[in-house]
Protein backbone atom coordinates (compact mmCIF):
# COMPACT_ATOMS: atom_id res chain seq x y z
CA UNK A 1 0.00 0.00 0.00
CA UNK A 2 1.18 3.58 -0.85
CA UNK A 3 0.49 6.29 1.34
CA UNK A 4 1.11 9.23 -0.48
CA UNK A 5 -0.98 13.32 -0.43
CA UNK A 6 0.86 13.76 -3.87
CA UNK A 7 -1.51 12.25 -6.53
CA UNK A 8 1.08 12.01 -9.83
CA UNK A 9 4.33 10.69 -7.11
CA UNK A 10 1.50 8.26 -5.92
CA UNK A 11 0.59 6.82 -9.18
CA UNK A 12 3.54 6.66 -10.56
CA UNK A 13 5.32 4.73 -7.87
CA UNK A 14 2.25 2.33 -8.10
CA UNK A 15 3.16 1.91 -12.02
CA UNK A 16 6.51 0.95 -11.35
CA UNK A 17 5.74 -1.43 -8.69
CA UNK A 18 2.81 -3.53 -10.72
CA UNK A 19 5.72 -3.91 -13.23
CA UNK A 20 8.07 -5.35 -11.25
CA UNK A 21 5.29 -8.01 -9.96
CA UNK A 22 3.29 -6.30 -7.04
CA UNK A 23 -0.59 -6.12 -5.74
CA UNK A 24 -0.70 -2.37 -5.23
CA UNK A 25 -3.06 -0.20 -3.07
CA UNK A 26 -2.88 3.01 -2.48
CA UNK A 27 -4.32 5.82 -0.15
CA UNK A 28 -4.38 9.44 -0.21
CA UNK A 29 -3.36 9.62 3.38
CA UNK A 30 -3.33 8.54 6.99
CA UNK A 31 -6.97 8.08 7.61
CA UNK A 32 -7.46 6.54 3.88
CA UNK A 33 -4.50 3.77 4.48
CA UNK A 34 -6.70 3.07 8.21
CA UNK A 35 -9.97 2.89 6.47
CA UNK A 36 -8.12 0.31 3.74
CA UNK A 37 -6.62 -1.76 6.23
CA UNK A 38 -10.16 -2.67 7.87
CA UNK A 39 -11.00 -4.79 4.56
CA UNK A 40 -7.39 -5.49 3.06
CA UNK A 41 -4.65 -8.07 3.55
CA UNK A 42 -1.19 -5.01 3.54
CA UNK A 43 2.27 -6.72 3.59
CA UNK A 44 3.92 -3.68 3.63
CA UNK A 45 2.65 -0.23 3.77
CA UNK A 46 5.08 2.43 2.13
CA UNK A 47 4.42 5.83 4.25
CA UNK A 48 5.53 9.82 3.14
CA UNK A 49 7.13 11.49 5.64
CA UNK A 50 5.05 15.02 4.66
CA UNK A 51 0.93 14.66 4.70
CA UNK A 52 -1.50 17.07 5.47
CA UNK A 53 -3.27 15.69 8.66
CA UNK A 54 -1.19 13.08 9.97
CA UNK A 55 2.80 12.95 9.85
CA UNK A 56 4.07 9.51 8.35
CA UNK A 57 5.50 9.25 11.79
CA UNK A 58 1.79 8.46 13.73
CA UNK A 59 0.33 6.94 9.92
CA UNK A 60 2.91 4.02 11.03
CA UNK A 61 2.51 4.00 14.75
CA UNK A 62 -1.21 3.70 14.14
CA UNK A 63 -0.64 1.40 10.85
CA UNK A 64 1.51 -0.98 13.22
CA UNK A 65 -1.36 -0.55 15.75
CA UNK A 66 -4.17 -1.56 13.81
CA UNK A 67 -2.33 -4.46 11.59
CA UNK A 68 0.67 -5.85 13.29
CA UNK A 69 1.58 -8.28 10.69
CA UNK A 70 2.27 -5.23 7.65
CA UNK A 71 5.73 -3.68 8.07
CA UNK A 72 5.95 -0.31 7.05
CA UNK A 73 8.88 1.48 5.23
CA UNK A 74 9.50 5.68 5.46
CA UNK A 75 9.57 7.71 2.28
CA UNK A 76 11.44 11.21 2.82
CA UNK A 77 12.50 14.03 0.93
CA UNK A 78 15.54 15.32 3.12
CA UNK A 79 16.78 11.88 4.60
CA UNK A 80 17.27 13.04 8.12
CA UNK A 81 18.09 11.38 10.54
CA UNK A 82 16.36 12.15 13.60
CA UNK A 83 13.28 11.66 11.12
CA UNK A 84 14.19 7.72 10.27
CA UNK A 85 15.07 7.74 14.39
CA UNK A 86 11.42 8.47 14.55
CA UNK A 87 9.90 6.40 12.38
CA UNK A 88 11.98 3.31 12.76
CA UNK A 89 11.07 3.92 16.62
CA UNK A 90 7.18 3.76 15.45
CA UNK A 91 7.42 0.43 14.01
CA UNK A 92 8.80 1.52 10.74
CA UNK A 93 11.34 -1.78 9.48
CA UNK A 94 13.59 1.17 6.95
CA UNK A 95 13.52 4.02 5.47
CA UNK A 96 14.07 5.30 1.72
CA UNK A 97 15.28 8.81 0.60
CA UNK A 98 13.23 10.79 -2.23
CA UNK A 99 13.26 10.59 -5.21
CA UNK A 100 13.81 7.15 -5.83
CA UNK A 101 16.33 6.72 -8.30
CA UNK A 102 17.97 3.33 -6.92
CA UNK A 103 14.69 0.91 -7.78
CA UNK A 104 16.85 -2.21 -7.10
CA UNK A 105 17.41 -1.16 -3.89
CA UNK A 106 14.30 0.39 -3.12
CA UNK A 107 12.43 -2.74 -4.50
CA UNK A 108 15.27 -4.87 -2.33
CA UNK A 109 14.17 -3.13 0.78
CA UNK A 110 10.82 -4.04 0.18
CA UNK A 111 11.52 -7.85 -0.31
CA UNK A 112 13.47 -7.58 2.81
CA UNK A 113 10.43 -6.31 4.63
CA UNK A 114 8.43 -8.84 3.91
CA UNK A 115 11.14 -11.37 4.73
CA UNK A 116 11.33 -9.50 7.98
CA UNK A 117 7.68 -10.04 7.84
CA UNK A 118 7.28 -14.16 7.45
CA UNK A 119 10.45 -14.53 10.08
CA UNK A 120 8.58 -12.68 13.15
CA UNK A 121 5.46 -15.06 12.18
CA UNK A 122 7.53 -17.99 12.03
CA UNK A 123 9.01 -17.13 15.58
CA UNK A 124 5.45 -16.26 16.99
CA UNK A 125 3.98 -19.42 15.73
CA UNK A 126 7.22 -21.21 17.79
CA UNK A 127 7.04 -19.14 20.58
CA UNK A 128 3.10 -20.12 20.93
CA UNK A 129 3.84 -23.41 20.40
CA UNK A 130 6.31 -23.33 23.42
CA UNK A 131 4.14 -21.18 25.53
CA UNK A 132 1.07 -23.54 25.18
CA UNK A 133 2.97 -26.12 26.31
CA UNK A 134 2.15 -24.61 30.10
CA UNK A 135 -1.76 -25.00 29.24
CA UNK A 136 -2.23 -28.18 29.68
CA UNK A 137 -5.71 -29.93 29.17
CA UNK A 138 -7.72 -31.26 27.17
CA UNK A 139 -11.11 -31.09 28.43
CA UNK A 140 -13.99 -29.13 26.38
CA UNK A 141 -13.45 -26.35 28.63
CA UNK A 142 -10.29 -25.69 28.51
CA UNK A 143 -10.26 -25.92 24.55
CA UNK A 144 -12.23 -23.27 24.42
CA UNK A 145 -10.01 -21.46 26.53
CA UNK A 146 -7.19 -21.67 24.38
CA UNK A 147 -9.05 -21.23 21.13
CA UNK A 148 -9.94 -17.66 23.11
CA UNK A 149 -6.18 -16.90 23.58
CA UNK A 150 -5.67 -17.80 19.95
CA UNK A 151 -8.22 -15.37 18.79
CA UNK A 152 -7.83 -11.86 20.80
CA UNK A 153 -3.60 -12.49 20.50
CA UNK A 154 -3.97 -11.41 17.33
CA UNK A 155 -6.11 -7.88 17.70
CA UNK A 156 -3.83 -5.64 19.61
CA UNK A 157 -6.46 -4.75 22.38
CA UNK A 158 -7.03 -5.00 26.43
CA UNK A 159 -7.52 -8.60 27.39
CA UNK A 160 -9.19 -9.26 31.04
CA UNK A 161 -8.81 -12.26 33.12
CA UNK A 162 -10.92 -13.64 35.44
CA UNK A 163 -10.56 -16.59 37.61
CA UNK A 164 -9.68 -17.89 41.38
CA UNK A 165 -6.64 -18.03 42.82
CA UNK A 166 -4.19 -20.24 41.43
CA UNK A 167 -6.24 -21.43 38.50
CA UNK A 168 -3.35 -19.65 35.92
CA UNK A 169 -4.20 -16.20 34.91
CA UNK A 170 -0.49 -15.37 34.35
CA UNK A 171 0.30 -18.49 32.33
CA UNK A 172 -2.59 -17.15 30.33
CA UNK A 173 -1.09 -13.89 29.57
CA UNK A 174 2.06 -14.55 29.11
CA UNK A 175 0.54 -17.32 26.18
CA UNK A 176 -1.38 -14.47 24.71
CA UNK A 177 1.89 -12.40 24.39
CA UNK A 178 3.92 -14.76 22.92
CA UNK A 179 0.94 -15.38 20.45
CA UNK A 180 0.76 -11.99 19.30
CA UNK A 181 2.79 -9.47 17.35
CA UNK A 182 4.20 -8.44 20.41
CA UNK A 183 6.43 -11.78 21.18
CA UNK A 184 9.71 -10.23 20.61
CA UNK A 185 8.96 -7.25 23.29
CA UNK A 186 9.00 -7.43 26.81
CA UNK A 187 6.55 -8.88 29.04
CA UNK A 188 6.34 -7.27 32.31
CA UNK A 189 3.97 -8.29 34.89
CA UNK A 190 3.28 -6.18 38.42
CA UNK A 191 0.94 -7.21 41.22
CA UNK A 192 -1.29 -4.35 41.49
CA UNK A 193 -1.79 -5.46 45.25
CA UNK A 194 1.90 -5.32 46.70
CA UNK A 195 2.77 -1.51 44.97
CA UNK A 196 1.97 0.95 47.89
CA UNK A 197 -0.43 4.15 47.02
CA UNK A 198 2.23 6.18 47.78
CA UNK A 199 4.62 4.70 45.13
CA UNK A 200 2.47 3.54 42.62
CA UNK A 201 2.88 6.54 39.84
CA UNK A 202 7.00 5.97 39.77
CA UNK A 203 6.50 2.39 39.55
CA UNK A 204 4.49 3.08 36.44
CA UNK A 205 5.58 6.05 34.98
CA UNK A 206 9.02 6.28 36.02
CA UNK A 207 10.83 9.49 37.30
CA UNK A 208 13.59 12.21 35.79
CA UNK A 209 16.48 13.04 37.88
CA UNK A 210 15.82 15.14 40.97
CA UNK A 211 12.24 14.48 41.11
CA UNK A 212 12.71 13.72 44.60
CA UNK A 213 15.21 12.72 47.02
CA UNK A 214 16.98 9.91 46.20
CA UNK A 215 16.09 10.08 42.59
CA UNK A 216 19.47 10.29 41.23
CA UNK A 217 19.29 9.23 37.86
CA UNK A 218 16.50 9.14 35.29
CA UNK A 219 14.31 5.86 35.60
CA UNK A 220 11.68 4.47 32.85
CA UNK A 221 8.20 3.40 34.22
CA UNK A 222 6.21 0.09 33.44
CA UNK A 223 4.55 1.40 30.41
CA UNK A 224 7.92 3.07 28.71
CA UNK A 225 9.85 0.08 29.88
CA UNK A 226 7.49 -2.16 28.28
CA UNK A 227 7.56 -0.63 24.88
CA UNK A 228 6.24 -2.96 21.60
CA UNK A 229 5.46 -5.11 24.75
CA UNK A 230 2.93 -6.25 27.38
CA UNK A 231 2.60 -5.12 30.74
CA UNK A 232 0.24 -7.62 32.80
CA UNK A 233 -1.76 -6.27 35.54
CA UNK A 234 -2.08 -8.90 38.61
CA UNK A 235 -5.05 -8.03 40.80
CA UNK A 236 -6.28 -5.13 39.08
CA UNK A 237 -8.95 -4.93 41.60
CA UNK A 238 -6.94 -4.05 44.18
CA UNK A 239 -5.35 -1.13 42.31
CA UNK A 240 -5.73 1.80 44.74
CA UNK A 241 -8.84 4.48 43.89
CA UNK A 242 -6.31 7.40 43.58
CA UNK A 243 -4.52 5.38 40.64
CA UNK A 244 -7.07 4.43 38.79
CA UNK A 245 -7.54 7.80 36.97
CA UNK A 246 -3.78 7.93 35.86
CA UNK A 247 -4.38 4.22 34.20
CA UNK A 248 -7.49 5.60 32.46
CA UNK A 249 -5.43 8.41 30.65
CA UNK A 250 -2.65 5.77 29.53
CA UNK A 251 -5.74 3.92 27.94
CA UNK A 252 -6.98 6.72 26.72
CA UNK A 253 -3.93 9.14 25.53
CA UNK A 254 -1.12 6.40 25.11
CA UNK A 255 1.13 8.88 26.85
CA UNK A 256 2.50 9.34 30.35
CA UNK A 257 4.65 11.55 32.12
CA UNK A 258 7.16 10.69 34.14
CA UNK A 259 7.62 12.17 37.57
CA UNK A 260 9.39 15.66 37.80
CA UNK A 261 8.93 15.26 33.82
CA UNK A 262 7.43 18.34 31.72
CA UNK A 263 6.56 16.47 28.67
CA UNK A 264 4.24 13.16 27.57
CA UNK A 265 5.89 10.44 26.35
CA UNK A 266 4.33 8.28 24.01
CA UNK A 267 3.82 4.63 24.81
CA UNK A 268 3.47 1.42 23.39
CA UNK A 269 2.30 -1.26 25.65
CA UNK A 270 -0.50 -3.89 25.18
CA UNK A 271 -2.53 -4.48 28.63
CA UNK A 272 -3.47 -7.45 29.89
CA UNK A 273 -5.11 -7.48 33.56
CA UNK A 274 -6.51 -10.28 35.59
CA UNK A 275 -8.47 -10.60 38.84
CA UNK A 276 -9.96 -13.03 41.00
CA UNK A 277 -12.24 -10.61 42.61
CA UNK A 278 -15.83 -9.94 40.68
CA UNK A 279 -15.09 -6.27 39.46
CA UNK A 280 -18.18 -5.02 38.61
CA UNK A 281 -19.46 -5.62 42.03
CA UNK A 282 -16.58 -3.28 43.14
CA UNK A 283 -17.71 -1.05 40.95
CA UNK A 284 -21.49 -1.11 42.59
CA UNK A 285 -19.37 -0.22 45.77
CA UNK A 286 -17.51 2.84 44.08
CA UNK A 287 -14.11 1.03 44.68
CA UNK A 288 -13.66 1.18 41.02
CA UNK A 289 -14.44 3.50 38.51
CA UNK A 290 -17.03 1.77 35.41
CA UNK A 291 -15.32 3.85 32.96
CA UNK A 292 -12.32 2.18 33.74
CA UNK A 293 -13.20 -1.44 33.69
CA UNK A 294 -14.75 -1.31 30.41
CA UNK A 295 -11.46 0.18 29.16
CA UNK A 296 -9.43 -3.24 30.73
CA UNK A 297 -12.61 -5.32 29.75
CA UNK A 298 -12.63 -4.59 25.66
CA UNK A 299 -11.85 -8.92 25.70
CA UNK A 300 -12.81 -10.80 28.29
CA UNK A 301 -11.16 -14.25 29.48
CA UNK A 302 -12.55 -16.57 32.03
CA UNK A 303 -10.21 -18.93 33.48
CA UNK A 304 -12.68 -22.55 34.72
CA UNK A 305 -11.68 -23.96 38.08
CA UNK A 306 -10.20 -27.01 38.27
CA UNK A 307 -13.21 -28.85 39.55
CA UNK A 308 -14.81 -27.85 36.40
CA UNK A 309 -12.37 -29.58 34.10
CA UNK A 310 -11.57 -32.58 35.66
CA UNK A 311 -10.25 -34.34 32.97
CA UNK A 312 -7.06 -32.20 32.67
CA UNK A 313 -5.85 -33.16 36.31
CA UNK A 314 -4.22 -36.62 35.29
CA UNK A 315 -2.39 -34.68 32.69
CA UNK A 316 -1.29 -31.86 35.07
CA UNK A 317 -0.21 -34.31 37.89
CA UNK A 318 1.76 -36.04 34.79
CA UNK A 319 3.17 -32.55 33.93
CA UNK A 320 4.39 -31.92 37.29
CA UNK A 321 5.81 -35.27 37.63
CA UNK A 322 8.09 -34.86 34.71
CA UNK A 323 9.37 -31.42 35.65
CA UNK A 324 9.91 -32.14 39.52
CA UNK A 325 11.45 -35.48 38.27
CA UNK A 326 13.50 -33.72 36.22
CA UNK A 327 14.70 -30.72 39.00
CA UNK A 328 15.10 -33.42 41.47
CA UNK A 329 16.72 -36.19 39.74
CA UNK A 330 13.80 -38.72 40.32
CA UNK A 331 12.79 -41.47 37.69
CA UNK A 332 8.90 -41.80 37.93
CA UNK A 333 7.61 -43.03 35.22
CA UNK A 334 4.19 -43.57 36.35
CA UNK A 335 1.81 -42.16 39.19
CA UNK A 336 -0.67 -45.48 40.73
CA UNK A 337 -4.61 -46.27 39.81
CA UNK A 338 -5.55 -45.03 43.35
CA UNK A 339 -3.38 -41.77 43.17
CA UNK A 340 -5.13 -40.68 40.31
CA UNK A 341 -8.34 -41.15 41.61
CA UNK A 342 -7.66 -39.54 45.06
CA UNK A 343 -6.09 -36.35 42.59
CA UNK A 344 -9.48 -36.57 40.51
CA UNK A 345 -11.68 -36.42 42.34
CA UNK A 346 -10.07 -34.08 45.36
CA UNK A 347 -12.01 -30.40 44.05
CA UNK A 348 -9.05 -28.37 44.42
CA UNK A 349 -10.10 -24.72 46.32
CA UNK A 350 -6.48 -23.67 44.91
CA UNK A 351 -6.91 -24.77 41.39
CA UNK A 352 -3.57 -25.99 39.54
CA UNK A 353 -1.36 -24.01 42.32
CA UNK A 354 -2.27 -26.29 45.11
CA UNK A 355 -1.89 -29.23 43.07
CA UNK A 356 1.45 -28.24 41.97
CA UNK A 357 2.41 -28.18 45.71
CA UNK A 358 0.86 -31.64 46.67
CA UNK A 359 2.64 -33.26 43.22
CA UNK A 360 5.96 -31.45 43.97
CA UNK A 361 5.68 -32.37 47.94
CA UNK A 362 5.15 -35.79 46.43
CA UNK A 363 8.27 -35.69 44.14
CA UNK A 364 10.48 -35.00 47.15
CA UNK A 365 9.37 -38.33 49.41
CA UNK A 366 8.77 -40.64 46.71
CA UNK A 367 10.73 -43.28 46.20
CA UNK A 368 11.24 -45.99 42.60
CA UNK A 369 9.59 -45.33 39.61
CA UNK A 370 5.57 -44.78 40.91
CA UNK A 371 3.70 -42.09 42.08
CA UNK A 372 1.64 -44.24 45.23
CA UNK A 373 -1.13 -42.73 46.50
CA UNK A 374 -0.04 -42.40 50.22
CA UNK A 375 2.82 -40.03 49.01
CA UNK A 376 -0.39 -37.65 48.69
CA UNK A 377 -0.56 -34.91 51.63
CA UNK A 378 -3.91 -34.19 51.19
CA UNK A 379 -6.20 -32.40 53.77
CA UNK A 380 -8.14 -34.89 55.49
CA UNK A 381 -5.87 -37.47 55.63
CA UNK A 382 -4.57 -37.98 52.36
CA UNK A 383 -8.21 -38.85 51.52
CA UNK A 384 -10.04 -37.56 48.99
CA UNK A 385 -14.12 -36.91 49.71
CA UNK A 386 -16.39 -39.37 47.86
CA UNK A 387 -17.48 -37.31 44.73
CA UNK A 388 -21.45 -38.00 46.12
CA UNK A 389 -20.80 -36.84 49.54
CA UNK A 390 -22.07 -33.47 50.96
CA UNK A 391 -19.48 -33.12 53.42
CA UNK A 392 -17.26 -30.01 52.76
CA UNK A 393 -13.96 -31.05 50.56
CA UNK A 394 -10.63 -31.54 52.84
CA UNK A 395 -13.01 -31.53 56.01
CA UNK A 396 -10.78 -33.26 58.57
CA UNK A 397 -12.55 -35.74 60.53
CA UNK A 398 -13.75 -33.87 63.59
CA UNK A 399 -13.63 -30.93 62.45
CA UNK A 400 -17.43 -29.35 62.84
CA UNK A 401 -18.52 -28.47 59.35
CA UNK A 402 -19.28 -24.88 60.44
CA UNK A 403 -16.68 -23.81 60.21
CA UNK A 404 -16.40 -24.16 56.10
CA UNK A 405 -19.41 -20.98 56.55
CA UNK A 406 -17.14 -18.35 58.54
CA UNK A 407 -15.00 -15.66 56.48
CA UNK A 408 -11.25 -16.70 55.78
CA UNK A 409 -10.05 -15.16 59.62
CA UNK A 410 -12.67 -16.94 62.01
CA UNK A 411 -12.07 -20.38 59.95
CA UNK A 412 -8.55 -19.68 60.33
CA UNK A 413 -8.91 -19.48 63.89
CA UNK A 414 -11.26 -22.45 64.31
CA UNK A 415 -8.79 -24.93 62.45
CA UNK A 416 -5.98 -23.52 64.64
CA UNK A 417 -7.95 -24.18 67.57
CA UNK A 418 -8.80 -28.17 66.19
CA UNK A 419 -5.53 -28.42 65.11
CA UNK A 420 -3.84 -27.81 68.33
CA UNK A 421 -5.96 -29.50 70.82
CA UNK A 422 -5.36 -32.59 68.56
CA UNK A 423 -1.52 -32.00 68.15
CA UNK A 424 -1.54 -31.78 71.86
CA UNK A 425 -3.72 -34.51 72.78
CA UNK A 426 -1.24 -36.52 70.54
CA UNK A 427 1.28 -35.39 71.76
CA UNK A 428 0.18 -36.60 75.27
CA UNK A 429 -1.15 -40.01 74.16
CA UNK A 430 2.26 -41.02 73.15
CA UNK A 431 4.32 -40.41 76.02
CA UNK A 432 1.54 -41.94 78.91
CA UNK A 433 0.74 -38.11 79.60
CA UNK A 434 3.82 -37.45 80.36
CA UNK A 435 3.77 -33.81 80.38
CA UNK A 436 7.58 -33.04 80.23
CA UNK A 437 8.15 -35.26 78.30
CA UNK A 438 5.22 -34.07 75.47
CA UNK A 439 6.00 -31.30 75.93
CA UNK A 440 10.05 -31.51 74.74
CA UNK A 441 8.67 -33.26 71.77
CA UNK A 442 6.77 -30.32 70.70
CA UNK A 443 9.51 -27.92 71.19
CA UNK A 444 7.86 -25.92 73.80
CA UNK A 445 8.92 -24.79 77.57
CA UNK A 446 6.32 -27.04 80.36
CA UNK A 447 4.72 -23.94 81.87
CA UNK A 448 3.93 -22.57 78.24
CA UNK A 449 2.74 -26.49 76.93
CA UNK A 450 0.44 -26.81 80.81
CA UNK A 451 -1.08 -23.40 79.74
CA UNK A 452 -2.03 -24.50 76.34
CA UNK A 453 -3.69 -27.33 78.00
CA UNK A 454 -5.56 -25.17 80.42
CA UNK A 455 -6.44 -22.79 77.73
CA UNK A 456 -8.16 -25.45 75.42
CA UNK A 457 -9.85 -27.68 78.44
CA UNK A 458 -7.23 -30.72 78.15
CA UNK A 459 -6.78 -32.85 80.78
CA UNK A 460 -5.79 -36.67 81.51
CA UNK A 461 -9.36 -38.39 81.11
CA UNK A 462 -9.29 -40.31 84.44
CA UNK A 463 -8.63 -36.60 85.57
CA UNK A 464 -11.93 -35.77 84.69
Amino acid sequence: MLVDDDDLVRKSLARQLCRQGFDVLQAEDGRAALRTLESEHVDVAVVDLEMPGMRGHEVIRRIRQASPRTECVLLTAHGDASDAFEALNAGASDYFTKPIDDWPRFTQILKKAIEVRDLKDQLRSARQEQNFQDLIGRSPNWRKLTAQIQDFSAYDLPVFITGESGSGKERVARAIHASSSRSAGPFLAVNCAAVPENLWEDKFFGHEKGAFNGADRRQAGIFEAATNGTVFLDEIGDMPVSAQPKLLRVLQEREVVRLGGQHPIRVNARIVAATHQDVKVNVGKGSFREDLYYRLNVLEIAIPPLRERKEDIPLLAYHFVRVFGEEYGKTVKSIDREALRLLTEYEWKNNVRELEHVITRAMVRVRGDTLAADLLELPGGRRAPASSGSAPVGLPAGMDPEWMELDYKASKEKFLEWFTVHYLVMRLRSTGWNITRAAELAGQQRPNFKKLMKRYGISRPDED
